[in-house]
């Protein structure tokens, strides 16, 4: 069987003419009305030029029908980024449409991008859920897309990274030992490089070692951030400027990468305004808010506040379009809503959508709480589709009784309106519903009123388009596989090609299908298809309807060289308390403190080896020790559902409830409420500590938070408390002396005191107050001087350093502490420097600061430098490391004062 459509039926093209001599645009319109295209328009790049109106009405009034795709060698026309990146049009070279020729279906569109900001197009990406949080996978995924990327949730042999920063990765272990495959394992840090470079950056720094012990990693890790950090910085568009953005306290994401966002933001234009609470967010310091989720007291701030709220693929959609855009334009710019549907309510195929639209289509079904495929099987309760035509199309039609053919508004508005629409309705159901460019996917913002009159709330059958029942029509096949020429290999990896005989193709897809914490009854398995062309389209799977095993059978038929003849025992699966708690996790995120910095308790299915003895032990072991599991726990406890707990569990459960019940008692005794929350907290504390207090029990852990006290390792955006016994030269210390701002310098006696109260509670009991503990010679001048918008070395005209590569302590650290206090560049410089090696001062304010600079240890090096860099309209300067250290415990950097200056020439 064989399809009769050619390639292009029924698609509307726009071809770019660049003005030159040769007819090439010309030639391609003929031949993409040759295999079947509806219209093909051509206009010049003059023509474009001329235009007097550069908006978005402008181009819907220029083009009233709708645009399929673009055909361009060049972006440089005025529309280009509003047709690709706001209406999702997909802006293709010329040689796409000879791929899609010769390959007889539509080849991704992604690959031929004329965008040079496209580092990545020819890249498919698969970013780990299990290694990697929300955030950071919505800000890694985000830039990934941005650079042109694909970023996939299935892995296949055409996948070429795994970003990770777990050597036991699941993905990894999936693909290690099956031959012939190139996928690259990356740490995110080269993604980050990559963005900051604009240049495809080399993966070999950034390669993760499946061997590597984690602890190894994690410092490798670190390494690399500081390398980043360090690299020059500039954005192609400051669409920020004058905008002073809020990061929400749920951007879960560790110190550096949180850093690289500010920087994005800052490189942009844009300012980051700090806060440790929800009332600090206001319109009065700032206008923008950006959150992962609409579940917060900062969110409802911000929303009284009349802010703007988007989320971290806010930031970077801007970034594409170079210019600032209101986040509710758009349905999936802001907060993300609680998702609507649940369990196998939405099951959810596609059709007829090319490049960014199949993106956009697989992140609002997961929005939504469904589940996306590229594969139509008897198990999907909806097929999406923007024409009426395709395979898939005409598969659907005939199970018409259990799966539903719906068009993009149902998707949207379900979303928009957060219920669960009747897909029935006659403006959901009708394909071809939108009229031109102004209706199409993607045009729906949060503030749209569509078909307000005719909404509804649909019955299960009307969601589900299922009735239970069995549609004849699907005995007529159990086996064969239907070609879809509009959907081949573009963003999915489950290609399949239908062919009368077996392909002698060898690349295969292994369909790895990675979950998020989020993620519910995501049942597919690890799945190795028969053997394809790579460039050749998906497929619909037919099944009968009671055979559920059939898929299972069919695997590995034709596998790659070397790879088992099955991939066995790989799949999805979850211990029966992992299940319990995703079955309630809507209700339990209702019940968590939503002030809170911490990350909602994580309970996630994992993907295991081999059997569920093996997932419960794995679950066993990552359960969490912080209190606020413990509501998770109780709410089981009190559904009679902890009969599928594990005996480490049970006994995990009884000594959380008994440190809560401890927990309750000593803070009742000093008048604390803990049901209220941060409403009832006497302190306002983000500390880290240094040379004091390395080991705080659990119990007393969780009293400090309590009490509005929250003590972290190592420093976050939120550390605005310094504790330690002295002034001191460590680097936690000096580093503190920047944040903006330091709003406690405390002796480790005021933690000391406070336990010691709580525990030992009076029957009128009375805090200790913060003045009390004050570190000596941090005077409260110092804490003021925190407070300014410049750091230290800015106020003294010094921006690039020179340091020597012997100085006690490492580079590494002095650069981070340099860094910190407003130092944008620190080079390291060896032994046997050259003049060469050298770099300037870039004195950006003019106050005097030197033209050269240098950290030395030894009077030898002053000497070769001072050598090397004088002539006579050059200032130069050498200073002991001491001299900083005086700077930074001053906040003022003082070259007047001739001590731990070791040489100094100016004119």
């Amino acid at each position: 069987m064989s399809s009769t459509l050619n390639v292009f039926d029924h698609l509307n093209f726009l071809l770019i003419d660049e003005g030159a001599t040769d007819d090439n645009m010309i030639k391609t319109a003929a031949l993409l009305k040759e295999n079947g295209a509806a219209e093909c328009s051509i206009i010049s790049v003059l023509e474009l030029q001329d235009a007097k109106e550069h908006t978005k009405a402008a181009f819907t009034r220029q083009f009233k029908q709708d645009i399929h795709c673009i055909i361009s060698n060049t972006c440089n026309f005025w529309f280009y980024r509003l047709a690709a990146f706001d209406f999702l049009i997909p802006v293709v070279s010329a040689a796409w449409v000879q791929a899609c020729i010769s390959t007889k279906r539509i080849t991704r569109a992604s690959c031929f991008s004329p965008d040079p900001a496209h580092i990545l197009k020819h890249c498919q990406i698969y970013v780990s859920r299990h290694s990697l949080n929300p955030s950071e996978y919505a800000l890694y995924s985000a830039m990934i897309t941005s650079l042109g990327g694909v970023c996939i949730d299935y892995l296949s042999s055409r996948a070429s990274h795994i970003i990770t920063v777990d050597p036991q990765d699941p993905a990894i272990a999936a693909v290690a030992n099956i031959a012939g495959l190139s996928i690259k394992y990356v740490l995110p840090t080269w993604i980050a490089a990559v963005f900051k470079s604009k240049t495809y950056t080399t993966e070999s720094e950034h390669l993760l070692d499946p061997r590597e012990r984690p602890e190894a990693m994690k410092s490798k890790m670190s390494e690399l951030w500081n390398k980043v950090e360090l690299q020059e910085f500039t954005s192609h568009s400051h669409y920020l400027t004058g905008h002073k953005i809020f990061l929400s306290l749920d951007l879960i994401l560790p110190a550096q990468c949180y850093s690289f966002l500010i920087d994005v933001i800052k490189s942009a234009g844009g300012e980051v305004v700090r806060h440790v609470d929800s009332q600090d967010v206001s319109k009065n310091v700032g206008d923008c808010f950006v959150s992962q989720s609409t579940k917060s007291q900062e969110y409802d701030k911000a929303t009284a506040e009349h802010l703007y709220k988007g989320n971290i693929s806010w930031i970077f959609y801007m970034w594409s379009m170079q210019q600032f855009i209101e986040p509710e334009q758009k349905l999936l710019l802001s907060p993300l809503k609680p998702r609507i549907f649940k369990g196998n309510e939405l099951i959810l195929s596609y059709t007829n959508y090319v490049g960014q639209q199949r993106s956009y289509v697989q992140k609002l079904v997961d929005a939504l709480g469904g589940i996306s495929t590229t594969e139509l099987t008897r198990k999907n309760t909806h097929l999406l589709s923007c024409m009426p035509f395709g395979q898939k199309y005409q598969a659907a039609l005939r199970w018409k009784d259990t799966c539903r053919i719906v068009n993009h508004f149902w998707l949207e508005e379900c979303y928009k309106r957060g219920q669960k629409l009747d897909c029935t309705l006659e403006q959901f159901s009708t394909i071809e519903a939108f009229n031109g460019l102004t209706e199409r996917l993607g045009q729906l913002s949060l503030t749209d009123q569509v078909y307000e009159p005719e909404l509804s709330k649909g019955s299960p059958e009307g969601m589900n388009g299922s009735d239970g029942g069995t549609n004849p029509d699907e005995k007529e096949s159990s086996t064969a596989r239907i070609p879809d020429i509009f959907e081949n290999n573009d963003d999915s990896l489950d290609e399949t090609n239908y062919a009368s005989g077996p392909s002698q193709d060898k690349d295969k897809d292994i369909e790895f299908v990675q979950k998020s914490n989020d993620d519910k009854q995501r049942e597919k398995l690890l799945d190795v298809s028969n053997g394809t062309d790579p460039l050749m389209g998906e497929a619909v799977e037919i099944e009968t309807a009671n055979d559920d095993t059939q898929l299972k059978d069919k695997k590995s038929q034709s596998l790659l060289p070397g790879q088992p003849s099955e991939i066995e025992s790989v799949q999805l699966t979850s211990a029966a308390s992992i299940t319990t708690a995703e079955e309630h996790s809507d209700e339990l995120s209702q019940m968590q403190d939503t002030t809170t910095p911490s990350p909602a308790p994580t309970i996630s299915s994992q993907l295991m080896s081999s059997g569920t003895r093996q997932a419960k032990k794995k679950a066993a072991m990552k359960l969490h020790t912080d209190m606020e599991s413990l509501n998770e726990f109780q709410r089981y406890s009190k559904r009679k559902k902890t009969s599928g707990l594990l005996p480490e569990e049970l006994q995990k459960l009884k000594k959380l409830k008994e440190m809560e019940d401890k927990l309750k008692e000593l803070l009742e005794n000093v008048g604390i409420d803990i049901s209220k929350g941060r409403r009832n907290r006497p302190y306002n504390i983000n500390a880290i500590c240094t040379g004091c207090h390395e080991q705080i029990d659990d119990l007393d852990m969780e009293i400090l938070k309590r009490l509005g006290i929250t003590i972290t390792e190592e420093i976050t955006p939120q550390t605005n408390t310094i504790i330690a016994p002295k002034r001191m030269r460590t680097a936690k210390f000096l580093i503190s002396l920047s944040f903006n701002p330091l709003k406690y310098a405390l002796l480790p006696t005021f933690i000391t005191d406070l336990l010691t109260t709580v525990r030992k509670a009076s029957s009128s009991p009375v805090l200790p107050e913060t003045a009390r503990y004050i570190i000596p010679d941090v005077h409260p001048e110092i804490l003021e001087k925190t407070h300014l918008k410049t750091k230290v070395f800015e106020r003294a005209d010094i921006t690039n350093i020179n340091l020597m590569d012997d100085i006690p302590g490492g580079p590494e650290v002095i650069s981070s502490i340099l860094v910190a206090h407003g130092i944008k560049k620190v080079n390291v410089l060896s032994k046997k420097f050259e003049f060469t090696d050298v770099i300037a001062n870039d004195k950006s304010n003019g106050k005097g600061g030197p033209n050269y600079l240098l950290i030395a240890q030894k009077a030898s090096q002053a000497k070769k430098f001072s050598k090397i860099c004088q002539k006579k309209d050059r200032t130069v300067t050498v200073v002991e490391w001491n001299w900083c250290v005086r700077s930074i415990f001053n906040l003022d950097a003082n070259f007047e004062d001739g001590q731990y200056v070791i040489y100094r020439k100016s004119f």
